[in-house]
């Protein structure tokens, strides 16, 4: 089993992870939304010229007209405030979705690196003792020293500890894809990025 990547590494490039970047595009969108917003404080001017006929007069006159809307500033200022609550909230929900993923992030490397030891220990302690117990056993029995209880305990202890060991490689390697998935990094390759 390879060594856990650094986590602190991958709790840094959290922020490149695709779930944060969509939180990019809306903050794009609501600053956009606040410029707009900024923009209608300032009075509309609107101007038009055209020419009327009078009929009575039998005359044509060019008339030219202006109009401006009163107090724009005090009804922009209220969907100025709401852009800015809406900005505010993005970045709110970005800052809660960051720290959600790095404590899931933290609470896998921690499974991650408890599954790896389980493996280290079974593959370096546990499992040599045990293939040299069941030797013993065997031979013991072979020589009448030991009933065929003795020699299918140690028989079966050698086994269930092999499951133990291929489980706990299954959830290391389970626990590694989850940490990959909510990282966005490929941890074999991330090892070999970092020199690892």
């Amino acid at each position: 089993m390879e060594p856990p990547a650094p986590i602190q590494s991958l709790l840094e490039r959290l922020q490149d992870n695709p779930a944060i970047e969509v939180f990019a595009s809306e903050t794009r969108l609501r600053e956009a939304e606040l410029r707009e917003a900024r923009s209608r404080r300032r009075a509309d001017i609107d101007v038009g010229a055209g020419i009327r006929h009078q009929a009575e007069l039998n005359d044509t006159a060019l008339v030219f007209q202006a109009s401006m809307s009163l107090s724009s500033k005090r009804r922009a200022r209220g969907a100025i405030t709401a852009a800015q609550a809406s900005l505010l909230a993005v970045a709110s929900q970005r800052d809660s979705a960051i720290l959600r993923m790095s404590a899931q992030l933290l609470a896998l490397d921690q499974q991650h690196r408890l599954a790896l030891n389980e493996i280290s220990v079974l593959q370096d302690s546990v499992l040599p003792q045990l293939v040299i117990a069941l030797n013993e056993t065997r031979d013991a029995f072979d020589s009448g020293r030991y009933s065929y209880v003795e020699l299918n305990a140690a028989q079966q202890q050698l086994l269930d500890t092999e499951f133990s060991l291929i489980e706990a490689a299954t959830r290391a390697h389970l626990l590694g894809v989850e940490i990959e998935r909510l990282s966005g990094e490929t941890l074999g390759a991330f090892r070999r990025g970092n020199g690892q």
